[in-house]
């Protein structure tokens, strides 16, 4: 992935460090996305 060459351990760190950049997003869309994202988690554990 082209896109994964752009990310460093410095970048990473950074990006803990002062939570940057933020992401935003709708609450339509947050909702939509969460029970993917917790049956997801929850095949993990």
């Amino acid at each position: 992935c082209r896109f994964m060459k752009m990310n460093t351990i410095t970048k990473l760190l950074e990006c803990l460090r002062s939570s940057s950049p933020e992401i935003s997003m709708d609450t339509p869309i947050i909702e939509k996305s969460r029970l993917p994202i917790e049956k997801m988690l929850e095949w993990s554990n």
